[in-house]
């Protein structure tokens, strides 16, 4: 009477982990209401930045003169 058992069969090869693991399912929190960053113009002064911007070209032209 022959038995044939699980140790007969070779065992699966073992291949290393070739890509990252996958992000976990936890759902991202939701961004909070008071800070957008979309509205940039709110908190900037884009009419005093302008002025600095030509104050550097200025400078930048006279020292190239």
């Amino acid at each position: 009477m022959s038995v044939a058992t699980a140790t007969i069969l070779p065992r699966p090869l073992h291949f290393p982990r070739l890509l990252p693991r996958a992000p976990g399912i936890d759902p991202a929190p939701l961004p909070l209401q008071g800070k957008t960053y979309g509205r940039l113009n709110a908190s900037r002064n884009l009419s005093r930045e302008m002025d600095d911007l030509s104050d550097e070209e200025n400078e930048l032209e006279d020292m190239v003169s």
